[in-house]
């Protein structure tokens, strides 16, 4: 295949501002060399962590060459962008969402996790509950089989004790997935705090949470599915310890307890 012009040509210029365009080629395999007397060529530098590599190429009548060089003079300025067009999260999910990490806190004082979907044949959102192993700052979980009208967009998790700040761990587990994740803080914040971001081609966006979120929240909605409850393990092995695995949530309940919906604006267990 020969290599391809992507130059990105810029508007009408009046005829006495009009200068000859520098090509600008992608080098692919198998690669044929331009005979342009001047261009720019971007390619694999090769090397242990290949990246891409801008050459400036001459066409001389007594050699050919390449070099490779910063950046090409006369390009404007660009930074990594994300505009975000989200159909908007119903509150309602949000109440229930909050409503079954609190459960699991109450019962395992640890973490707990939902996939975020979108059925593109009704139009709406949907929340799914993996079978998952939980500790106090950690999850372990795999992606179920979905209905092929379920498209996965992100997840929602929680922090207990902890501000909703990603992790280490959750930015590692969120590199190679483009979906947006949300993490709420609680039961320690009043009102519970929120961080959203999202993650597209390796790059991590925050987002503000008025984007994905519908604004409404009234209420904790404990009353959840008593599948979610039953899907969730908790992780015990002699060598995990968790430092904060001393405190204690009341009214520790099983799948059956605790299953009411306040009807007053959510405060903290305990508080």
């Amino acid at each position: 295949m020969a290599m391809q012009d992507n130059t990105l040509k810029p508007g009408p210029a009046r005829r006495s501002e009009a200068k000859p365009e520098t090509p600008f080629y992608l080098k692919r395999e198998p690669a044929q060399w331009p005979r342009d007397a001047f261009f720019y060529m971007l390619a694999d530098g090769g090397g242990s962590r290949p990246e891409a590599v801008v050459y400036r190429c001459r066409n001389h009548p007594w050699f050919e060459s390449s070099v490779p060089v910063p950046v090409p003079p006369g390009l404007a300025l660009h930074r990594a962008s994300l505009k975000a067009h989200w159909p908007l999260v119903p509150y309602r999910l949000t109440e229930l969402a909050l409503g079954f990490f609190v459960r699991i806190a109450r019962m395992y004082n640890a973490e707990s996790f939902l996939l975020l979907c979108y059925d593109r044949r009704k139009s709406r959102y949907h929340l799914i509950c993996p079978v998952q192993r939980v500790t106090y700052s950690s999850v372990k979980y795999e992606v179920p089989d979905l209905p092929p009208e379920f498209m996965l967009v992100g997840d929602i998790h929680s922090h207990p004790g902890d501000d909703a700040g990603a992790s280490i761990i959750d930015q590692w587990d969120e590199r190679s997935r483009a979906m947006v994740h949300i993490i709420w803080a609680f039961p320690r914040h009043h009102p519970p705090h929120v961080e959203v971001d999202a993650v597209i081609d390796g790059h991590r966006f925050p987002v503000a949470a008025d984007l994905i979120l519908e604004r409404g929240y009234r209420r904790l909605r404990l009353c959840v599915p008593t599948t979610w409850i039953d899907r969730v393990h908790k992780e015990t092995y002699r060598q995990h310890h968790d430092p904060e695995e001393t405190q204690t949530f009341p009214d520790k309940g099983g799948s059956n307890n605790g299953c009411q919906s306040t009807g007053r604006p959510w405060t903290a267990p305990g508080s």
